[in-house]
């Protein structure tokens, strides 16, 4: 009995150890994540008007105030390891990660489907399904919405012999399609101000504050009519 204990305990003890640096690495992930640059191809790929921000509670990571995805890091590997399980739609990408005090560098392999091959460097030239993202920690905001561009959920397009901006689809389960409007609507007015061009109007939208409502002035056949839009949290789309 007593020769077994003494194994047991030399079997369980580099165990512990072994997953301590993981578990360092967990909490010190934990807090408000901004983007600060984005990579495809070598190349920069961030709007600079968006702010995205994500939010790590412990094994999960929020966006816009819901659960995004689940997270596992391995933090004894070399690189360090992480995968995203997301909710929704279901898929789990791969990557690496390297954490620097308040900065945090991932390169993440965004195929979810077929033989998946995780990153090795934290390079994307050359490799068309890999993302190089770089977050800046910031101060936790109490509103989890706060600087996420407005989301409404419509493909336009410019029709240059009338001069308008006409509805080409309204995306399945946005905001848009929830509130009614339909292909071919002819886009007016976005509030107060006219919707004259797609520049103007993909901005005036992505400007407006989520969780408002959006008041969109619209030409169906011959009769204009308003039709009411509550601004959705523009969906994460970096590692898609």
């Amino acid at each position: 009995m007593i020769h077994r204990s003494i194994c047991l305990l030399i079997v369980l003890v580099p165990a512990a150890a072994a997953d301590e640096p993981t578990r360092k690495d967990l909490v010190a992930l934990q807090g408000t994540w901004k983007v600060h640059a984005a990579e495809v191809d070598g190349e920069s790929a961030l709007y600079p008007e968006v702010a995205v921000r994500l939010v790590l509670k412990g094994s999960k990571v929020f966006y816009g105030g819901e659960e995004l995805a689940g997270l596992t890091v391995d933090a004894t590997a070399n690189p360090r390891t992480i995968d995203l399980e997301y909710r929704k739609p279901k898929k789990v990408v791969e990557g690496i990660y390297a954490l620097d005090g308040d900065t945090l560098k991932l390169c993440v392999n965004r195929q979810a489907d077929g033989v998946k091959e995780r990153p090795t460097d934290f390079t994307s030239k050359g490799k068309p399904n890999v993302r190089v993202l770089v977050f800046k920690r910031i101060k936790d905001e109490k509103d989890p919405t706060a600087g996420l561009p407005g989301f409404v959920g419509i493909m336009i397009r410019f029709d240059e012999n009338r001069g308008e901006v006409v509805i080409m689809d309204p995306l399945d389960n946005s905001p848009a399609k929830k509130a009614g409007l339909k292909k071919d609507d002819v886009l007016l007015k976005i509030n107060a101000d006219a919707a004259t061009d797609l520049q103007t109007t993909v901005r005036t939208i992505r400007q407006v504050r989520p969780g408002t409502e959006l008041t969109l002035r619209i030409r169906r056949g011959e009769k204009e009519q308003d039709v009411k839009v509550k601004v959705g949290v523009l969906p994460f789309f970096l590692l898609d």
